[in-house]
């Protein structure tokens, strides 16, 4: 089983601390742990890349400050996860608008923390918001094809040679002189590469083919792992499928 890397930041020891054992029950590892924003931006040359950032936030003020726009451009590839209190609705929407993956609150069941977790790192974004009798689901809909194709580059595209559009597309990475072929899905592309959860994390080639269905083919070799996915550049584009 794959094990998503995570780094958890803000909260005070005894908060850090629970949530870190609910994480390590499930199929996460703390890869790196800092007490606030700024001390994980100062030692992010230093860790393992992680495939979630969960920040306790205490404060409406965690919201205001910038620090949280900080977390999404040093980690523009990451599920960017906020965990807090029950948030006000210009709270929920200051996630939305950081195109954070997720809103938790920190009195979620840990078994249902967990959950959200693996669908949020199925691609889906995930904002509940706890009251005492109520749990409200929050999803952002993807951005049609249209919409991606016009949508100005965001901060989170810093640290890639290309931006790339957020989307959900059925694939094959095909391999050993096609002869062995296995499921995958694209969660983000570019004109030069793209995010993928293959099927097989473990057995995924370094070189093959990538089939986008009901679009092009693509030659690429594996740059990057992290947790459940690869990150692969496109080498050429090879004659489209019908």
């Amino acid at each position: 089983m794959s094990v998503a890397p995570v780094c958890l930041i803000g909260g005070d020891e005894i908060a850090r601390g629970k949530l870190r054992e609910t994480l390590e029950t499930g199929s996460f590892e703390i890869v790196s742990e800092h007490h606030d924003v700024h001390a994980c931006v100062a030692a992010v040359d230093e860790m393992t890349e992680p495939e979630l950032v969960i920040s306790m936030v205490q404060a409406t003020e965690d919201f205001r400050d910038g620090r949280l726009s900080l977390l999404r451009r040093v980690f523009p590839e990451a599920n960017l996860v906020i965990v807090g209190d029950n948030p006000t609705q210009d709270q929920l929407r200051a996630c939305v608008e950081l195109d954070a993956n997720g809103f938790l609150p920190r009195s979620i069941d840990p078994r249902a923390m967990l959950q959200s977790l693996q669908v949020i790192l199925l691609g889906e974004k995930l904002y509940i918001a706890g009251k005492k009798r109520a749990v409200k689901f929050v999803v952002k809909p993807a951005p049609t094809a249209e919409a991606a194709s016009t949508e100005a580059p965001s901060a989170s595209s810093d640290r890639r040679g290309a931006p790339r559009r957020r989307t959900l597309q059925q694939a094959e990475i095909v391999y050993n002189n096609s002869q062995c072929v296995m499921h995958g899905a694209i969660f983000d592309i570019s004109d030069q590469g793209a995010k993928i959860r293959p099927a097989d994390i473990v057995n995924a080639p370094s070189r093959f083919e990538l089939r986008i269905k009901y679009g092009p083919r693509y030659q690429c070799e594996v740059v990057r792992k992290s947790g459940f996915y690869i990150g692969v550049r496109f080498l050429a584009e090879l004659n489209s499928v019908a």
